[in-house]
């Protein structure tokens, strides 16, 4: 599946208001949730696929400039997280697959 197509696929939801997801370049994937690690290891460009939804995940995603955030398993996102990432201009999505189905369905 390419990157784009994720607007199309009832297991997505765009949370960032104004998104268009065919603009995103994406350079590949990173999995984690111990945010000082995706600070250390995560590069710019990749989608960061967590479980982690506090206002901070946003945060750590505009510092590295990452393409976006998938927050997986259908872990509910709070309104505050939301509302930051379209102050800062990130890609928030919610999905209810896990990291590993997402690993194996996102074409990068």
């Amino acid at each position: 599946m390419k990157f784009n197509e994720i607007l199309y696929d009832s297991r997505f939801r765009v949370l960032s208001k104004g998104v268009n997801l065919h603009s995103v370049t994406v350079s590949g994937l990173y999995v984690g949730d111990l945010l000082s690690f995706v600070m250390a290891k995560a590069k710019p460009g990749q989608i960061w696929l967590t479980i982690q939804a506090h206002p901070n995940v946003i945060a750590v995603a505009s510092l590295i400039n990452l393409s976006a955030v998938i927050v997986v398993d259908g872990v509910d996102i709070p309104q505050e997280t939301i509302d930051v990432a379209n102050e800062r201009g990130v890609v928030l999505i919610s999905s209810v697959l896990d990291a590993v189905d997402l690993v194996k369905l996102i074409e990068v």
